[in-house]
């Protein structure tokens, strides 16, 4: 049985409005879904290289990303929850070259359970940090709900943007 999902157009075009929106200081943004698929992706143009031959390497690393987002998410909201200190709304990794924010959705979906879907972005060092989790954290208000799978399989689109509420960066 193959599951209808949402109009994949319609989350690509979000992502790469993002990318866009905060480049050059975002690199990549990747939105994994609640059972840990890669659901769109979009990379600041010349980040990935345009050889057709090529496209399959970067699709192949864009799906191990979204494999285990969804999972860091939760381990790291479970010790957060067992020292006191509430729900983790962004991860935030240095790395050599840059920063990788991690943002989580843990809201129920459709079906009143919760599958952890997550938006991953690479960033500069120069990135503003707190305008980019802003943007993020908008973006996730309008794809997230349709990140559930019953949502994709509902064909559930993607909400208008609300006023982002603050969130905490670790």
């Amino acid at each position: 049985m193959t599951e209808s999902v949402v109009d994949q157009s319609v989350l690509d075009d979000f992502m790469r409005q993002f990318v866009t929106d905060h480049a050059p200081d975002v690199l990549h943004a990747i939105a994994a879904s609640g059972d840990s698929l890669l659901v769109a992706q979009a990379s600041l143009p010349g980040r990935i290289p345009t050889d057709p031959s090529t496209q399959p390497v970067w699709i192949a690393n864009a799906e191990k990303i979204a494999s285990s987002a969804p999972g860091a998410l939760l381990m790291q909201d479970y010790s957060a929850d067992l020292m006191g200190l509430g729900p983790v709304s962004v991860l935030m990794s240095q790395a050599e070259h840059g920063l990788l924010l991690t943002m989580g959705n843990t809201s129920p979906g459709p079906d009143g359970q919760v599958h952890p879907s997550a938006l991953i972005v690479a960033t500069t060092w120069n990135a503003d940090v707190g305008d980019v989790v802003r943007a993020m954290h908008a973006l996730m208000e309008r794809v997230g709900p349709s990140l559930t799978p019953l949502a994709r399989g509902r064909g559930l689109q993607p909400q208008p943007a609300r006023m982002p509420t603050p969130t905490r960066v670790f």
